[in-house]
């Protein structure tokens, strides 16, 4: 037993020594435009698409033989969120990570399809508050930080690259709360509704 741990360790840190020179890494930044669209668990708020953008360093591995790489990034996103003639911005730091499945042709093009999580940090305010034209209290609460899983596609010509991605909630953004008037009890009450965030992303990346 000791020996076939002592092997596959050997094994493992033989391969770690393998795995920079033969995996070809590209780096490059990226930029582009998200189409959000924010969901509600209750009929509360005017619900509409909002654009934002992001960019930031991107970083591909992939092996020569193999159909199989893996890109991360980090990335600067910025949005404008619009809740019945209210507005503010919000502003994050995106870490996507995915596993690639494709193949180049001719050296110079390619087309792959990917997967994985995506880790979403928010930066500044996560509390917005305000009036509503009924003159309702409202305040919404953001998630600091939000799970999500990616779906995608890109296509590469020479060193630029575009991909579509689509990202897939795991959790719940935040929390919309508004004060009403209690119809029975005739007092103030606070109720509640859920959001979830779906987003697609149109992106350009250019690798050096």
């Amino acid at each position: 037993m000791k020996r076939r741990i002592l092997a596959l360790l050997v094994l493992v840190a033989a391969w770690s020594l393998v795995m920079p020179i033969q995996a070809k890494v590209r780096i490059g930044l990226s930029g582009g435009v998200q189409l959000v669209e924010m969901n509600f668990n209750a009929d509360v708020l005017k619900s509409r698409n909002r654009v934002g953008f992001f960019g930031g360093p991107t970083v591909v591995f992939s092996l020569p033989v193999s159909p199989l790489s893996v890109d991360a990034a980090a990335l600067y996103g910025q949005r404008e969120l619009t809740f019945d003639g209210h507005a503010f911005t919000q502003q994050c730091i995106l870490f996507p990570a995915h596993l690639r499945l494709g193949a180049s042709f001719m050296g110079n093009a390619g087309a792959w399809i990917f997967a994985g999580p995506q880790f979403c940090y928010h930066l500044g305010r996560s509390t917005e508050q305000w009036t509503d034209d009924q003159g309702r209290q409202c305040q919404l609460v953001m998630q600091e930080n939000t799970l999500f899983f990616d779906l995608g596609l890109a296509l590469r010509l020479g060193r630029i690259e575009a991909t579509v991605t689509y990202n897939l909630p795991l959790g719940k953004a935040g929390d919309f709360s508004w004060q009403s008037l209690g119809q029975q009890l005739q007092t103030e009450t606070w109720e509640r509704a859920r959001t979830r965030t779906n987003v697609w992303r149109l992106a350009v990346t250019y690798y050096f």
